[in-house]
């Protein structure tokens, strides 16, 4: 009899947990198909059902990320973190999560989620020091507090040297274009311009090129030549929201082709991305923008409402931006 019972409560185990895979396993692949509603449902059942495993509050959060609710995204990366603590993307994803919130917190928030980002990326490295977006991830953010405060931050020009250092000797591409984005911060575009076109000679097509070279060619007013990135990027990546995006913003700011950049943006509204990045609210101000700039008062009205609704601090994020703060200049005497 207990020899029987025995068997049952195993299988019993086996059978669940293969259920429990099985639906992991779904929603991953729901996930990577671009169905976000469909996995987001599945992963928030299993979060109920069960709880125990990380790979659902994982996706969960990346999920809620993408919906942009970045404090219920960093909720389910430290739940995953909790039962897994040994996942270098857990860390990084809930960075990504934590710098998105930073611009909707007090100045003590602000703090302490800086605070949290060091700490969650430091332990990351040290899991895995060769992890190329972890540490990617790592030099921007200590190029923005550079940038803010300088050598008298916690920060010195010698502590990015020294990453760009290890990010060249990790993966040539993404050292260069960390340095490429140092140089271009700071004005020293000859330099900059010498390290994008090592980046181009090692991989033209690589999306975070193309995205960092189009907008360092933007902001020096060379429209022509950012377009032409963009264009070539798009015609084979016609579903990427954010370089469709970047194109509709660089059009903008050309004032070559307001109607293609309408269209453009129109555009974006059909697609997703797997960050939440840009957001609805940033696509339906700068149409708004573009709306203005051809006398469309009453269109250009509806699309503001609609950003603001989606996102009422959506002007503090603006600020934040170099690109968006000049369309925004656009708007002068509109």
């Amino acid at each position: 009899m207990y020899p029987n019972l025995l068997i049952v409560m195993f299988l019993f185990v086996m059978t669940s947990a293969t259920f429990g895979n099985t639906d992991i396993d779904k929603g991953i692949e729901l996930f990577e198909r671009g169905d976000y509603k469909g996995a987001g449902a599945l992963f928030e059942q299993l979060t109920k059902n069960d709880g125990l495993d990380p790979d659902a509050y994982y996706y969960l959060g990346r999920i809620r990320l993408i919906n942009n609710d970045y404090e219920q995204a960093a909720e389910c990366f430290e739940k995953a973190l909790e039962l897994n603590a040994d996942m270098p993307d857990y860390y990084l994803w809930l960075v990504r999560a934590l710098k998105r919130g930073i611009p909707y917190s007090g100045t003590f928030g602000k703090i302490k989620r800086s605070n949290q980002m060091m700490k969650a990326l430091n332990k990351a490295i040290k899991l895995d020091p060769a992890n190329i977006p972890i540490r990617s991830e790592r030099f921007y953010i200590y190029l923005g507090t550079y940038k803010k405060m300088g050598d008298k931050g916690p920060v010195t020009g010698d502590v990015l040297t020294a990453e760009i250092d290890t990010l060249k000797a990790l993966d040539s591409l993404e050292g260069h274009l960390a340095a490429a984005t140092y140089y271009h911060t700071f004005q020293d575009n000859e330099k900059a311009e010498s390290e994008f076109k090592i980046a181009a000679g090692l991989e033209p097509d690589d999306r975070g090129l193309v995205q960092s070279y189009a907008g360092y060619l933007c902001d020096l007013h060379r429209y022509d030549e950012s377009l032409r990135l963009l264009d070539k990027y798009i015609s084979a990546n016609p579903g990427d929201l954010t370089i469709s995006f970047d194109k509709g913003v660089t059009l903008v700011l050309s004032g070559l082709d307001y109607d293609e950049a309408k269209s453009c943006l129109l555009h974006c509204l059909e697609l997703q991305s797997d960050d939440g990045i840009p957001t609805k609210s940033s696509v339906y101000w700068c149409l708004g923008v573009v709306c203005s700039l051809m006398n469309q008062p009453q269109e250009a009205q509806e699309m503001f409402d609609i950003a603001g609704e989606l996102d009422p601090k959506h002007d503090e994020l603006i600020e934040n931006n170099s690109r968006l703060s000049r369309i925004k200049e656009l708007m002068v005497g509109k």
